[in-house]
């Protein structure tokens, strides 16, 4: 799918201009011809990077672009100045709410290669994300075993040291207990679906069709099956 770009100029001939630059290396463009019109834009459906004008009317390039900071920390936004525009393009630089900027008019390939940059900006914030769902992921991991497992194994060994005849306090007692334990182990699992559901496809892609009645560890070394039959320890 091409990236999707959003291009805001109040001038509609420097709009069309960009617009048809970019359109012609195939990026999906839509148009704004102001501030406003952007973000009701970005409403409707996000951009990946935003390329604006700063002198426009209703709401100029700055007001956008620290409204783009607010809402849309993650897009990077490439400001189209003029000449006469240094002094609003230091302050954006200052406020950190541009990614770059051009001088008007621009060269179809400084416009491409400045959009591309932007993108490959965007994909390597992707992956430093993806990277910190995978720590999370193993983090849990290395706790998990022992949060689901612990909680069952206490409430067996309360109910094994009650007596046969439970009377109703220590009947209470243990339902009590067995109800927080089981609590435990919900939290557990809701965390774990919460890190799934944000994880890479890469990741966990494979991890909801395994089996773990059925799973067994990969081979060593010389080829031979580490462990085989149904799991009964914790995670590896």
């Amino acid at each position: 799918m091409p990236a999707r770009l959003l291009v805001v100029d109040d001038l509609e001939s420097a709009r069309l201009l960009v617009t048809l630059v970019l359109r012609r290396q195939g990026f999906e463009v839509a148009e704004a011809d102001n501030g406003r019109a952007a973000l009701a834009a970005l409403a409707v459906q996000p951009a990946d990077v935003v390329l604006t004008d700063l002198e426009m009317p209703e709401m100029d390039g700055l007001a956008l672009l620290r409204e783009l900071k607010a809402r849309y920390p993650e897009t990077p936004a490439l400001v189209l100045s003029a000449h006469d525009d240094t002094l609003r393009v230091l302050t954006a630089i200052r406020e950190g709410t541009l990614f770059g900027y051009l001088v008007n008019p621009v060269e179809p390939t400084v416009l491409t290669l400045a959009v591309n940059r932007a993108l490959e900006f965007v994909r390597f914030q992707a992956i430093a994300r993806d990277a910190d769902r995978v720590t999370a992921m193993r983090e849990l991991a290395a706790t998990t075993a022992d949060r689901i497992l612990n909680p069952p194994g206490a409430a067996l060994l309360v109910a094994r040291r009650l007596p046969n005849g439970v009377d109703a306090a220590a009947g209470a007692e243990l339902a009590q207990r067995l109800t927080q334990m089981t609590s435990q182990i919900q939290a557990v699992v809701q965390q774990m679906a919460r890190i799934f559901r944000y994880a890479p496809q890469t990741i966990y892609g494979t991890l909801r069709q395994i089996d773990l009645t059925e799973a067994t560890l990969p081979p060593t070394s010389d080829g031979k099956p580490t462990m085989t039959g149904p799991v009964t320890g914790g995670l590896q």
